[in-house]
């Protein structure tokens, strides 16, 4: 993978058709966007949100935790006759090199003082990681995690990824585990297509100070790769804002790659204040189009446009009515469109406007009656209904042509930008 979708269409990368694109499922091992960035339900791993960037004790508290899960399922092995495995937990900092060498002294002196077993840093982090083996396994011995955890402090070894340990390590598979205590620290090196095996923790220390490009961040959580049946006991601790930028992330990745029709536009690629689509430099600015402000999905066949309209009136500001569009006109209101819009609402309840259909019978020129296509979209003002919606962002309109056929449209005015590549 040398780029994400977006980069290849906006960028005009091998001319390629976007409607031809083939979308292969994911191995069913593996474990990703669904599982760690899911818009709602439960989460099947933990996830420890820090409210601003790690310090040396989150990073001392992290340390703990994964000490404790190692213990827990290195005993439970051994109790049922299978051998013990090595893990591996990664400290990852978006920061300067120079911050690799400060996460690992924090590291490396905490395994110090476990391997002495002796002084005023020990004794601190034996009292760390019983309250977390009381917290994380209240039915295990306490005792008996934190005796396995100081025994095999020994087996543990830090390793450090960034340009200037790049080529040290050329050619060993230093992402491995070689010892159940195996800590990884490494900064963007590591966020490019670079998986770790029997990775237990993630640790980000530092949250992005500028603008988040999707790009990077889509091709970073492939460092989650498989987690298997370990998955429960997985953690991510991050903090909040960058957790939160990422999930929204991939949830525009997702509408936009919904937006994919055949025979349609291009997919239209979504960022906002917190979030870049790609680099500017990947972007072909002759071709594409950052002010359009819609995205549609697929055609559909619209025999009794009063039957939707009705639909929209009992509620037009109600998931709900969002799901039962969804059930009349099937896949034409992607089922990701409406669980994003779930998140929105839950949060603003009258952001959400879902407006009844227009025919575009009467538009002019620039518009393709056929594929209900319009190079400045549809939705203006006037369909905007700001009197009867003033708190309204989030936008759902179906728009219909004289031949039967109709398009789901959806706008949102907040502080969002839709790109577009306009080249047929």
């Amino acid at each position: 993978m040398t780029a994400i979708p977006a980069r290849l269409n906006l960028n005009n990368t091998f001319n390629t058709r976007t409607e031809t694109w083939v979308r292969f499922r994911p191995h069913p091992a593996y474990t990703g966007q669904d599982i760690f960035f899911a818009q709602s339900g439960p989460r099947p791993y933990r996830l420890m949100l820090l409210q601003g960037p790690g310090n040396a004790d989150d990073a001392r508290r992290a340390l703990a935790r994964f000490c404790i899960t190692v213990a827990h399922l290195n005993l439970a092995a051994t109790k049922s006759g299978q051998r013990e495995r090595n893990f591996s937990f990664l400290v990852h900092t978006s920061g300067k090199t120079s911050d690799h060498a400060t996460d690992r002294n924090t590291i490396e002196t905490t395994m110090n003082a476990l391997v002495g077993m002796t002084g005023a840093a020990f004794n601190a982090f034996v009292v760390m990681l019983h309250a977390e083996a009381q917290s994380l396994y209240p039915q295990d011995d306490s005792d008996a995690l934190i005796k396995y955890v100081v025994a095999n402090a020994s087996r543990s070894e830090t390793i450090v990824l960034n340009n200037t340990t790049r080529k040290a390590t050329a050619g060993i598979n230093r992402t491995n585990p070689t010892c159940p205590f195996t800590i990884i620290i490494g900064g963007n090196i590591v966020s490019r297509g670079v998986t770790f095996p029997n990775l237990l923790a993630m640790f980000f220390t530092r949250d992005v100070q500028t603008k988040l490009q999707q790009d990077t961040y889509i091709q970073r959580a492939r460092m989650f790769g498989s987690r298997g049946a370990y998955l429960p006991h997985f953690e991510l601790t991050i903090p909040s804002a960058l957790f939160a930028d990422w999930q929204r992330c991939f949830a525009f990745h997702r509408l936009a790659l919904d937006s994919i029709q055949t025979g349609g536009d291009s997919p239209v690629w979504i960022g906002d204040q917190r979030i870049a689509v790609v680099s500017s430099s990947s972007i072909d600015r002759t071709t594409v189009d950052f002010n359009r402000g819609e995205m549609s999905f697929s055609l559909f066949d619209c025999g009794d446009v009063a039957a939707l309209d009705k639909i929209v009136d009992a509620a037009p500001q109600d998931i709900a009515t969002l799901k039962d569009l969804a059930k009349t006109v099937r896949s034409s209101v992607p089922e990701f469109l409406i669980e994003y819009l779930r998140g929105e609402v839950a949060q603003a309840p009258q952001s959400l406007a879902i407006h009844k259909s227009t025919s575009i019978a009467g538009q002019g020129s620039g518009t393709d009656q056929k594929l209900i296509r319009r190079v400045k979209g549809f939705i203006g003002k006037s369909q905007l209904e700001a009197q009867r919606f003033p708190a309204a962002v989030r936008h759902v309109k179906i728009f219909h042509n004289d031949q039967g056929k109709a398009r789901v449209f959806y706008k949102n005015t907040g502080n969002i930008q839709f790109v577009q590549n306009q080249q047929a």
